[in-house]
């Protein structure tokens, strides 16, 4: 006997008729919508692939995803809501070594460092500025970074550099996804950069005062004149005193009477 399709056909029809959600069947069987809820869920999972999403421009962050353990914690997030910063591939190649030196743990926290546990659309990005945790965040590890928007440009600033958003690769709750023009650094593991402040200009000595025009380097101070002692010609060396002028001859004039008396 030859199958006939038409009854399976037909009662297929039936079936998707009698299921086909309307207001009428979500008011009397609300068990419908519950199913109809987690039928979207579930193919909202088939749909969603993070890292094929990603690879479109950032291939090599994606491929890191990939091969860590980071990657199961950004589909778990999913559902509640998640948003993904994701460097584009010129910017993550640039990086490969700082993250290369890192360890694993680093590494894991690195890839964390870009997303964040809620749902943000790029209409709420530009609207708002502040502090947002990721997936790093961890208690005392804080792993966050700033919001701030100019406008229609929106940057995330680390402390230690300052990533613009370039793009949006998908924007639809519960899911965004934005590329970034740097990788973002967290300062619990690299060194914040430290502002380079100009030297302060060396202050102006006051000139010394001139010496006297008439002193020269090397001049010793003049010292008191000395009396210099009488000379003593060779007639005096006899013992005669030598007097001044007229009185020596008074003298001699003298004695030589005195002798001859």
């Amino acid at each position: 006997m030859q199958f006939s399709p038409t009854p399976l056909i037909f009662l297929l029809s039936f079936i998707l008729l009698s299921y086909t959600p309307n207001a009428h069947n979500s008011t009397k069987n609300p068990e419908f919508s519950t199913f109809n809820h987690n039928l979207t869920i579930a193919l909202k999972k088939v749909q969603i692939n993070l890292t094929t999403l990603m690879a479109k421009q950032c291939k090599v962050f994606a491929d890191l995803l990939t091969v860590s353990g980071a990657l199961q914690t950004f589909n778990d997030n999913v559902d509640g809501g998640l948003t993904v910063f994701c460097p584009m591939d010129e910017a993550m190649k640039s990086f490969m070594p700082k993250y290369k030196n890192l360890t694993a743990e680093g590494k894991e926290s690195l890839l964390l460092y870009h997303g964040v546990p809620v749902y943000e659309s790029m209409t709420m990005l530009r609207s708002s500025n502040g502090l947002m945790n990721t997936l790093a965040t961890d208690g005392a590890k804080k792993f966050d970074f700033t919001v701030q928007n100019e406008g229609e440009e929106v940057t995330l600033e680390t402390k230690v550099i300052t990533a613009k958003i370039t793009g949006t690769l998908l924007d639809e709750q519960p899911l965004g996804i934005y590329t970034v023009d740097k990788v973002l650094q967290p300062i619990e593991l690299f060194k914040a950069l430290i502002p380079v402040v100009a030297p302060a200009p060396a202050p102006v000595l006051a000139s010394a005062p001139k010496k006297a025009e008439s002193s020269k380097a090397g001049d010793l101070p003049s010292s008191p004149s000395i009396p210099s002692e009488p000379e003593i010609s060779p007639d005096d060396q006899s013992g005669s005193v030598r007097f001044p002028g007229g009185m020596v001859i008074s003298v001699m004039v003298s004695l030589g009477v005195w002798f001859l008396m």
